[in-house]
């Protein structure tokens, strides 16, 4: 690779979402969730499994509001976690 991203940023819960997610992983390049913590708690919706998968490789969350942001708490460790958003 010539160049090299300091972050890599990804948004929402579509499939290149996570596979984004995992090249960062790979290639040890940090990644950063926008829209992350969002839950419907329906594991047969590919979207779910994808938000689950995304938030859990990510350096970084950024949440949308303050449910997600709990969501995310819950989860995992607070350090990694920023809401983004005013609501």
């Amino acid at each position: 690779m010539r160049e090299r991203p300091d972050w890599i940023v990804v948004v929402g819960d579509v499939n290149s979402t996570a596979a984004c997610a995992m090249v960062g992983a790979k290639l040890w390049i940090p990644a950063i969730h926008l829209e992350a913590g969002l839950r419907s708690g329906d594991r047969r919706m590919p979207e779910e499994i994808n938000r689950l998968v995304t938030d859990s490789i990510c350096d970084v969350l950024w949440t949308p509001s303050r449910t997600p942001t709990r969501t995310s708490r819950a989860r995992d460790t607070a350090e990694r976690i920023d809401r983004v958003a005013t609501s």
